[in-house]
């Protein structure tokens, strides 16, 4: 019970303490008041009298040389597990490291932190934005600023510094495409965290099983001749094997595309395949899964058979998936330039790109068939021709609007590229199919 004396005494003790942060404020910290009190429609005083209670310590580590590079402050409702958004709000500085976000985040970011921050050149020195997550969604708030607003701007700027001047438009059309790939992959991560995803891989185990504790396998033998509980067990393992057999189903079934899809969406594809087994593989290792496999196998029931042979299935589209991940990885980095350079800056990646698809092709255990890589390249080349229609209609809306000149230069250019790619594929080919036969050669010698 907390008496009327030890209220009064923490009483004293936060307010001593808002009092020695107060008298630690300065103009820096008041450059961070105007901010917070401008989006959040407050009065700065309000701001400072919310923000006094929480850790000042991230404002000196964010003020000084070689300090933290990013200052957080969240505006969410008083109780912070979300579950009522409605009422007071409050102001929270955070590293982001303890806290969950439900409501708004302001965050503050320094470019350079080799000196440390003085007041007057504040507006230079610190760069802030906002990102609104209500529901704790944070993956989507990040994705729907990318989208809507990063994205978007850095498309329309022309001022690029000193890229602008050497003409460094790959570096440019790199990082933007690098930020859209970014924004997918927040997408995927965003479906294999929904409820549906968790739901198709979660193998379910009612928890007043009898079978806690039990880890070794005379103790799966001595329970083995529980009957009821065997039976019990047969039919959990029965409905494992049911959702087990519908992933894998779902698997092998045939991909609806797009005819203009690009090599990314492989790697989508690969990279939610992989979420999928690799949930699966954690439970079936999980000790609760072992043990109701352990008094099965002691027990010599019959549908450990069918249990074998499905784990051996998943085990091994587990490793397909992560193997494939890991090589289509190696390629992104030559498909990239593909996405925005134009045909002529292109030109430079097709030999890299082409020994890349031709190393996944000689040292890949599972994407070397003829049927993944013809899927490859077709893609890859769906994505070519998205860039080659893109270059040609560029600052237009139709190519006649083009002087004859320059449209037919534009063109000539599409059809050099698609001739060089051509030519390297073929002489990849060649040299390949030559040095399998040097290999043969060498073996019956």
């Amino acid at each position: 019970v907390i008496t009327g004396d030890v209220v009064k005494d923490l009483m004293k003790a936060t307010k001593a303490s808002r009092d020695i942060k107060r008298q630690q404020i300065d103009a820096r910290h008041r450059w961070f008041f105007d901010k917070i009190a401008d989006y959040c429609q407050l009065a700065p005083d309000v701001v400072e009298d919310q923000i006094l209670d929480s850790d000042f310590t991230l404002f000196e580590n964010f003020f000084k040389e070689n300090g933290s590079r990013v200052l957080l402050v969240f505006q969410m409702p008083e109780n912070a597990d979300g579950k009522e958004k409605k009422g007071s709000q409050k102001l929270i500085v955070t590293s982001g490291e303890d806290i969950r976000l439900v409501g708004s985040c302001i965050y503050f970011f320094r470019i350079s932190n080799e000196k440390e921050l003085i007041d007057k050149f504040m507006d230079r020195d610190v760069y802030f934005g906002t990102i609104e997550a209500p529901d704790g969604d944070l993956l989507t708030a990040v994705r729907t600023m990318l989208d809507s607003l990063v994205i978007p701007s850095l498309l329309k700027n022309t001022d690029w510094g000193k890229l602008s001047n050497n003409g460094s438009n790959a570096i440019v059309s790199n990082f933007i495409t690098g930020l859209e790939d970014f924004s997918k992959l927040l997408e995927s991560a965003k479906a294999n965290l929904s409820e549906t995803f968790i739901s198709s891989v979660k193998l379910n185990m009612p928890d007043d099983l009898p079978i806690q504790g039990l880890t070794t396998p005379q103790q799966y033998q001595n329970t083995a001749g529980n009957f009821d509980l065997v039976t019990q067990l047969e039919g959990i393992v029965a409905s494992w094997c049911k959702q087990i057999e519908q992933v894998l189903a779902q698997s092998e079934q045939m991909r609806k595309e797009a005819d203009d899809t690009g090599p990314n969406s492989e790697l989508v594809y690969w990279k939610e395949r992989m979420a999928s087994f690799n949930a699966l593989l954690d439970q079936i290792k999980s000790q609760p899964c072992k043990t109701t496999i352990g008094i099965l196998f002691a027990a010599k029931s019959k549908i450990i058979k069918h249990w074998k042979t499905l784990d051996a299935r998943i085990t091994d589209a587990a490793n397909e998936a992560k193997d494939n991940v890991k090589y289509l990885y190696t390629l992104m980095k030559f498909c990239k330039p593909l996405k925005r350079c134009s045909p002529v800056e292109m030109l430079d990646c097709i030999p890299g790109l082409i020994n890349a698809i031709r190393m996944i092709n000689s040292i890949s255990r599972y994407y070397n068939t003829s049927e993944r890589m013809t899927s490859l390249f077709v893609k890859v080349t769906n994505q070519m021709v998205s860039a080659c229609k893109n270059y040609i209609l560029k600052d237009v809306s139709k190519v006649w609007e083009l002087p004859r000149d320059q449209a037919l230069q534009r063109i000539e250019d599409c059809l050099h590229l698609n001739t060089e790619y051509q030519a390297c594929f073929r002489r990849t080919k060649e040299k390949r199919k030559k040095y399998r036969l040097r290999l043969c050669v060498d073996t019956t010698a």
